[in-house]
């Protein structure tokens, strides 16, 4: 009876490790295809993908998952933590500021082509909405300089008494820098929130909607194993979905992952490489370098007349031939008709 039990575990061990294979096959394959799309990229500036959200939505932790489900082996990247709580509170003293990390963190990475994630501190909800706006517009876009906090925009207005047309003017729209610029945004929510940070997602996609150029929006719930059972997981997915615009097109603009990162964001134990967990990572993030999702121009009308097309060879004998005859015909019914002497018959004068 032993023995059978035994044969039957030692079963049930070789089909997970065939499956666990099975998918470490997937997720090598999508590595492939990530770094090609990369070297292949038409643009020539490193593709910047923002990671937006509210405190504790797990934007740090999605750092360290990319960075994991790459090189095939997990480590601290980014500071992974809970600013706050996740309905964003105004009070709580955090310092917002950009964590850009090149090569998708990976410092010692063979391949110099691979984006840069912009790992932006939780956004509060409950800030006033033009203000909002201004700073993520300036964020998002490229006009905010390197090495400047983005809590310095906010102290701007609150500290030094300043309104939001003032910071405008402070980081007009000629400071943009397409080097600075997102590539493509990242909505990030945690699966066991509380609340939809309705008001932070209006921001977001009315800044977009606005802006010189048409970047895309993605929506990424963290934490899926925590709430994927629960009642409330289908109503914020739908909230998500409905608030970043993406319905009907979730397949293309929507991820689900579950993070290298426990609830109290520790280190994983052994082993430090999951292929479950990398494959939705990797599969999402080859959704993002899509060529399809890159920011394209507007077209916004100049204010001038537009300048009329030169005309054709054929356009200008055909107004020459015009001219020509309609001076004939003048000339002709000139000199068709004889002249009228003033002084009257000649038969007149030869008088007595």
């Amino acid at each position: 009876m032993s023995s059978k039990f035994e044969t039957s575990q030692a079963a049930q061990a070789d089909s997970e490790e065939n499956t666990e294979n099975e998918i470490e096959e997937k997720c090598e394959i999508i590595r492939q295809r990530i770094i090609e799309k990369c070297e292949k990229q038409l643009d020539l500036r490193q593709r910047r993908i923002i990671l937006i959200g509210p405190p504790g939505a797990g934007k740090s932790s999605f750092v360290n998952s990319i960075a994991a489900a790459m090189s095939k082996s997990f480590s601290m990247v980014a500071e992974a933590g809970s600013f706050g709580d996740s309905r964003g509170d105004a009070e709580s003293g955090i310092t917002l500021y950009l964590s850009d990390f090149l090569n998708l963190g990976l410092e010692e990475s063979k391949f110099d082509d691979l984006p840069t994630l912009i790992d932006l501190t939780g956004l509060p909800n409950n800030e006033r909405l033009d203000l909002l706006q201004e700073v993520l517009s300036i964020v998002i876009y490229g006009r905010l300089p390197e090495n400047e906090r983005v809590q310095a925009l906010f102290d701007f207005v609150y500290r030094e008494g300043n309104g939001v047309k003032d910071l405008r003017l402070k980081y007009p729209e000629t400071r943009e820098s397409r080097d600075l610029e997102a590539t493509c945004i990242v909505f990030v929510l945690n699966a066991d929130s509380d609340n939809v940070p309705e008001s932070l997602m209006k921001a977001v996609t009315t800044v977009v909607m606005n802006g010189p150029r048409q970047i895309r929006i993605f929506g990424l719930i963290t934490k899926k194993d925590l709430a994927e059972n629960e009642e409330g997981y289908p109503r914020l997915r739908e909230a998500l979905v409905s608030n970043l615009g993406l319905v009907g097109v979730t397949n293309q603009r929507l991820g689900e992952v579950k993070c290298y990162c426990d609830a109290n964001c520790q280190p994983p134990r052994q082993p430090w490489h999951y292929p479950a967990l990398d494959l939705p990572i990797l599969e999402f993030l080859e959704l993002l370098l899509d060529p399809a999702n890159r920011a394209i121009d507007r077209q916004k009308p100049s204010g001038r007349r537009l300048r009329k097309p030169p005309m054709s060879w054929n356009g200008k004998m055909c107004l020459l031939s015009i001219f020509i005859a309609l001076v004939a015909v003048i000339l002709f019914a000139v000199f068709s008709n004889p002249s009228k002497h003033p002084t009257g018959n000649k038969g007149n004068n030869s008088g007595f």
